[in-house]
């Protein structure tokens, strides 16, 4: 087997097609949200 065909065996493959993607879009979305309001406080 040529030393070529050989690498090949060796190369990294994307095992879930778009999934780094769909994890940045994820990441972008998450980073755009506004953390939600804090409760008002009762007094004591």
């Amino acid at each position: 087997m040529p030393l070529i065909e050989r690498a090949k065996q060796f190369m990294p493959f994307a095992a879930l097609k778009g999934f780094d993607e769909a994890l940045a879009a994820a990441a972008r979305a998450h980073a755009a949200m506004k953390p939600p309001p804090s409760p008002p406080r009762q007094p004591q």
